[in-house]
């Protein structure tokens, strides 16, 4: 039997970003599901990733102050930390359904040009509608098989076709989306979102955009109407009110994933924007 040497292949570097995953978890939810008429479920939000399918029917995804309707053959994706409902429609409807960690697709992003104006889906705060588009169809349903059925080679194959799923995502983004009137702007969420982990000097940031920090904090306060540092602490804390559900962690584990500087700068921000306290928040999860 022929034996394959696959260092430095695609296979490798497939099986690299599978390992890295945490847990190896290639996907929490994969499935094809049916809802009744009228079924709903929510609201929530949630870390993972989620793209749904519309292969049957019609629903509903409520949100923050609007309706989305999904028919047959469209795509819901649902980016972290969104809140929404699901509502089937009157005569119930048939998806296939994927949830996945962000990370994963940040993995495979890595070499994606951080000041694109194209968001990176794992930043990204809105719901996208991709409709009639059977090559995405397609490997949805491709993933959702090979995590069912875990045939030899499964994981390499699921991660070919994520990479696969994230390109055509973009081209459609790109083909979709009007240049931005402030690309600019744009550029520099996806750089805080790219580096939220970590520490964030607004006057590197300005430099790496080319801009002054002054014309940046303009940018923040004539768009978004707050501030770079507002901004970034307040992306931190939806980071955290997640990372705070898992008892394993501490506070001072949580600040320090969320790039914050200390444990006590943390807790001043999240009883500053939520209300209460980390210890307390954990208390009634």
């Amino acid at each position: 039997m022929q034996t394959y040497q696959r260092q430095g292949s695609i296979l490798s570097y497939l099986d690299e970003i599978a390992e890295s995953i945490r847990n190896k978890r290639l996907a929490d939810i994969f499935r094809p599901i049916d809802f009744i008429a009228n079924e709903s479920y929510g609201p929530h939000n949630h870390l993972r990733l989620e793209i749904n399918y519309v292969t049957t029917g019609y629903c509903y995804l409520n949100l923050d102050g609007k309706r989305m309707k999904f028919s047959k053959n469209d795509i819901m994706l649902i980016p972290s930390f969104v809140e929404h409902k699901f509502v089937a429609g009157s005569k119930g409807c048939k998806l296939m359904q994927l949830e996945f960690m962000p990370e994963i697709f940040n993995l495979l992003q890595a070499d994606i040009d951080p000041t694109s104006s194209i968001p990176a889906l794992s930043s990204c705060n809105e719901v996208i509608r991709i409709s009639n588009n059977k090559k995405i169809n397609d490997v949805i349903t491709k993933i959702i098989e090979e995590l069912m059925n875990k045939d030899a080679l499964h994981t390499q194959l699921i991660m070919l076709h994520y990479a696969e799923l994230l390109l055509l995502i973009y081209r459609h983004l790109i083909n979709n989306t009007q240049p931005s009137d402030n690309d600019t702007l744009n550029s520099a969420i996806n750089l805080i979102h790219a580096n939220i982990t970590g520490p964030i000097d607004i006057v590197v940031l300005s430099k790496q955009l080319h801009i002054s920090d002054r014309y940046l904090r303009q940018l923040f306060s004539k768009h978004l109407k707050t501030t770079p540092i507002e901004y970034i602490n307040n992306e931190r804390i939806k980071l955290a009110t997640q990372l705070l559900k898992d008892e394993k962690l501490s506070i001072k584990e949580v600040a320090y994933k969320c790039g914050f500087k200390s444990p006590q700068y943390f807790t001043k921000i999240f009883k500053k924007q939520r209300g209460i306290s980390p210890r307390y928040y954990t208390t009634i999860q």
